[in-house]
């Protein structure tokens, strides 16, 4: 496969990280060098059933975390899943940010070509900065799995963290019986974490005595 990938960007005079991007769907590339890519495959005779040429005007880019994390390769093939139905009227680009360091998320915001931006990030001042930087231009911003409610985003989609730590709590309770109980999370930065975490606490002290 990666060697066919190779031919197609040679024939197209591109790079291979382009005609990734466009056989695969993940947008960022002009219309008019998808076509390059896309007339280069079906010439070589491309074994695999290519992606409909985006023409409309309307762009979502989705900033997700890195790559190799389970929660999002999940989100991504959900994404390309759910969002067939709507390719031929809206492109969907999907970026790959290191979300562990703050300042990759904010820059990836501010240099989104997007209409509109759906972002997996830290309650940190730079996403913060950037999100109302974008969104004071008009460009509507919804944040996902982890809020950043300190930010000007046009909503939040995802669970209520702060219960699901409650409801963690009261099975931990019943099973743990007496002796301490170590709550761990990646960073307090993640409004998700911090919230599961604030609750299981509250949880504890609600229902360790009963």
């Amino acid at each position: 496969m990666k060697r066919k990938l190779i031919d197609v960007a040679r024939r197209a005079g591109v790079g291979h990280a382009t005609v990734d991007r466009v056989l695969n769907e993940r947008g960022g590339v002009r219309p008019e060098t998808a076509k390059r890519v896309l007339d280069a495959a079906r010439d070589l005779g491309f074994d695999r059933k290519l992606p409909t040429l985006y023409r409309q005007g309307l762009r979502f880019e989705v900033l997700l975390g890195r790559r190799q994390m389970p929660l999002c390769a999940r989100l991504s093939d959900a994404i390309v899943r759910f969002g067939r139905p709507f390719k031929d009227i809206v492109a969907i680009e999907r970026t790959f940010v290191d979300e562990t360091r703050p300042e990759l998320v904010a820059e990836a915001i501010l240099k989104s070509r997007g209409n509109a931006l759906v972002v997996y990030g830290q309650d940190h001042e730079l996403i913060i900065d950037a999100i109302a930087e974008v969104t004071s231009a008009g460009k509507p911003v919804v944040t996902i799995v982890s809020d950043v409610p300190s930010a000007p985003r046009l909503s939040y989609v995802g669970i209520d963290h702060y219960k699901a730590g409650r409801c963690a709590a009261f099975f931990l309770a019943k099973m743990a019986g007496e002796g301490s109980i170590v709550l761990l999370c990646s960073s307090l930065y993640y409004r998700a974490e911090a919230e599961r975490i604030s609750g299981c606490r509250d949880g504890m002290a609600d229902h360790a005595d009963r």
